[in-house]
């Protein structure tokens, strides 16, 4: 993503089995309805905006602007997965694309969506179109 000692999570993913207040740390507020976190908020920790790198190499399936969630990229890669940066102020990529893992995307921003969140990139993992805990995805490969 970016410099992982530059940045944290704000926002953490809507786990099912979470405690209580895991669950509610999860809860997205928008036009006054409480949506569960389907992947990971990220900010820089001195609130500025920092460069989106990709995760893991694959290839740019899209690559937009969004009127809700800012600027978009989706990538697909092997077996089923695929990731997705939201909230982004600009992007470096266009579909068709191939990126290798840290290759740059865009720029972290803001979005309608996710506005609490302040400068952040929203970071989904889908395995087979469901979404899975990021954190969980790379520590344990789930």
């Amino acid at each position: 993503m970016a410099d992982k000692n530059a940045v944290e999570v704000i926002q953490p993913f809507y786990d099912v089995k979470g405690t209580e207040a895991q669950q509610q740390a999860a809860l997205v507020n928008y036009d006054h309805t409480y949506v569960q976190n389907t992947g990971i908020n990220i900010g820089a920790k001195d609130g500025q905006l920092f460069t989106v790198k990709a995760a893991m190499s694959g290839k740019v399936v899209e690559a937009k602007k969004d009127g809700i969630l800012g600027y978009v990229v989706q990538l697909k890669h092997q077996n089923g997965v695929d990731t997705l940066y939201e909230s982004l102020s600009s992007v470096s990529v266009e579909p068709g694309q191939t990126v290798s893992q840290g290759d740059k995307l865009g720029t972290a921003g803001t979005s309608t969506f996710y506005k609490k969140a302040g400068i952040n990139v929203h970071f989904e993992i889908r395995k087979n179109g469901v979404p899975v805990d990021p954190v969980a995805y790379f520590s344990k490969k789930v």
